[in-house]
This record gives C-alpha cells, structure tokens and sequence, in this order.
C-alpha cells in the first residue's frame, strides 16, 4: 500500500478483528465505561464553578463559598477520582 493512501475499514476487517476481541469483550467494556465515567466527572468542576460565579457570587449566598473552604472534598472529590485513575495508565 502506498504511504499516501489511507486503510480502508470494512465490516468484514471489523468482523474479524471482533473474532480476536471477542474473549476480552468485558474489558473492552469495562474500558469504554471507565472512559465515558472520567469524562462525564471531568465536566463536573467546570459546572460547581459556573454555579459558583453566575449564581452565588451575584446572589451574595456565601455559604457554598465557606462550604469550599472548610470541606476542601467538597468541590475537589471529582478532580481526585480523575487524577487517581489517570495515574493508573
């Protein structure tokens, strides 16, 4: 195959690369929803923070602000599952 042409992806190729997958199906699964579970928990903090400055800031309700302080976990868990498992690659 030339370098400047790309592979083409059939269903057949896609078929016979499953018959080698097909014993680690639960591990790609298990892998897919790890993924989508990271990535979901990564839009977490952009969220906190957006609740943070377009609602509390504005509206002068200072008790999530202190809940922040006093309960670093409290805003920081997200960020800590996310490190943790990316640690693990």
């Amino acid at each position: 195959m030339p370098l400047n042409q790309k592979a083409k992806i059939t269903w057949g190729l896609l078929k016979r690369i499953w018959k080698y997958a097909r014993p680690y199906r639960w591990w790609i699964l298990c892998m897919l929803l790890m993924t989508l579970t990271t990535a979901g928990l990564g839009l977490i903090t952009p969220l906190i923070l957006r609740q943070l400055i377009d609602k509390t800031l504005p509206e002068k309700k200072f008790t999530p602000i202190i809940m922040a302080d006093c309960c670093p976990c409290y805003y920081s868990a997200p960020n800590r599952i996310i490190k943790r498992d990316s640690s693990a690659v």
